[in-house]
């Protein structure tokens, strides 16, 4: 493994994994920080990168988990409000960064959990079917399926509006 391999990652794949966070933990901190978890993670545990060989897959993994600690340590230390929620809910409406994430937000609403990951995982970040089955631990199969059957809900929400 050479001794830049930490930063060539990361300057491959900063930018989608950082989407990817972003999508699913919500406001950009979160999701930068969630960023740099994964990657420490990710040297720390260089060594299990080198028995995976899907670097992608593995990275998408990391990252996943991470958001998901995030969200299980957030849920320990503070407790949610429904004015907090809407506070935060109108923040990211008022921001201009959040113009498009909003969008895709709106559109995948309807989808549950795993169809939003799989969606997510497939048009942000980019993985085939084979590499969200790795990072969801799923069958391949199963992705194909539900994927599909994601789309379908989303073309037929569209064809409603």
């Amino acid at each position: 493994m050479p001794s830049n391999w930490l930063e060539q990652i990361y300057e491959e794949r900063k930018q989608e994994l950082f989407r990817f966070l972003y999508v699913l933990l919500g406001d950009k901190q979160s999701a930068e920080d969630a960023l740099q978890d994964t990657f420490l993670k990710a040297y720390l545990s260089r060594s299990k990168y080198i028995e995976m060989q899907q670097e992608k897959a593995w990275l998408y993994q990391i990252a996943r988990n991470t958001a998901y600690d995030m969200f299980r340590k957030r849920r320990r230390e503070f407790p949610i409000e429904k004015e907090q929620i809407n506070d935060a809910i109108e923040k990211v409406v008022h921001h201009e960064d959040f113009h498009e994430h909003l969008i895709y937000m709106e559109m995948i609403a309807d989808l549950n959990e795993v169809e939003r990951e799989i969606v997510s995982l497939k048009i942000i970040a980019g993985l085939t079917h084979q590499e969200i089955a790795k990072v969801l631990h799923m069958t391949t199969g199963s992705v194909k399926k539900r994927y599909e059957r994601a789309l379908n809900k989303l073309k037929a929400n569209y064809e409603e509006d």
